[in-house]
């Protein structure tokens, strides 16, 4: 069987006219309020999510978002984004007023304060990063908000920005890992001084534990797998290991909870008509009751029910439930 990443999607070149940017407000009132700015508004989406990042590749017609003081303290986001201007008219304010981003630019913005923008026949790629990976790119990231990283300085994030909107759908989950260290090793490289390169030296701790979530995933369908096996693997103390794990609560939960992401994504993918018994088997639990009580405990229902729900949705229903659920992976 040929497993599939979900994607997001949205085009309101497919909805009525009279539904189209009610749907694409919709989609974005977890965080930003959206309004037309035009007679011909226009906005198509697809969106891949990587690790602890997602991106989107979008094109957009007289529309605007913001997020005021207001949705900065109600609706909590912590994540940065990265937006790579391809074409068209795009304007943005950090609070000091707007500007253009120009074509080959990339805007930083700060989801914890206030930010507003416009878009006119703009093809944008939009990468959302948590924020502990910008940290791991330049300490005290706060004071990027609104900083542009201009065309000659950002060239090589540029092109791996575009290369990977473009391909998501190939990536394996345990490419993201290391498709996450190349992301911000090159923003250490277009954000430092062309003298202070020291910006660019890695941190070993992370790669360690990058690696480390790598061989995860690649075992994951391994009935057997367990914390043991990465101390085997990558010659560590228990001390360490779990140390390394403690922000996801130790290796064994992340373990766990990896395999009820996995199988969410199952699930949801209407080629994929394995009964919960040998999806369960397939992604290493010990058994169908296990794997229904863990699901029922993490997402608030039983696999059953959210694959009814995921399969019975419609498409703008589908691309809201995935755009609020990636919202977990950045922070």
């Amino acid at each position: 069987m040929t497993i599939t990443r979900p994607g997001l999607g949205f085009d309101s070149a497919g909805l009525a006219t009279g539904e189209a940017f009610d749907a694409y407000r919709a989609l974005y009132s977890v965080g930003a309020e959206v309004r037309e700015t035009g007679p011909a508004f226009a906005a198509r989406m697809t969106g891949w999510r990587l690790d602890r990042a997602v991106v989107y590749d979008r094109r957009l017609n007289d529309v605007a978002h913001e997020r005021d003081a207001r949705l900065v303290r109600t609706a909590a986001m912590e994540h940065f984004t990265l937006t790579l201007v391809l074409a068209g008219e795009f304007h943005a304010d950090a609070g000091d007023g707007f500007r253009q981003v120009c074509p080959g630019e990339i805007l930083i913005l700060d989801m914890t304060r206030p930010m507003r923008n416009r878009a006119g026949g703009a093809h944008v790629v939009t990468l959302s990063v948590a924020r502990e990976r910008m940290a791991q790119a330049r300490p005290r990231p706060r004071r990027l908000h609104g900083a542009v990283i201009d065309a000659e300085r950002g060239v090589l994030l540029a092109d791996h920005m575009r290369s990977i909107a473009l391909r998501g759908a190939l990536l394996t989950p345990a490419m993201l890992m290391p498709v996450s260290r190349i992301t911000i090793d090159l923003l250490r490289i277009a954000l430092a001084e062309r003298d202070d390169m020291e910006m660019v030296r890695h941190d070993p701790r992370a790669e360690r534990v990058d690696r480390m979530r790598a061989y995860i995933e690649e075992h994951l369908t391994d009935a057997g797998f367990a914390p043991p096996a990465l101390i085997d693997r990558f010659a560590l103390s228990r001390a360490t290991l779990y140390r390394d794990f403690e922000r996801w609560g130790g290796p064994a939960h992340y373990i766990r909870q990896r395999r009820l992401e996995r199988l969410r994504d199952r699930l949801q993918d209407p080629a994929d008509r394995r009964a919960l018994a040998e999806l369960a088997s397939a992604l290493g639990f010990s058994g169908e009751n296990v794997a229904s009580a863990a699901f029922l405990e993490t997402f608030g229902m039983r696999p059953g029910q959210y694959r009814r729900m995921a399969r019975e949705e419609s498409e703008e229903a589908r691309s809201r439930r995935r755009f609020d659920e990636w919202q977990s992976v950045l922070r």
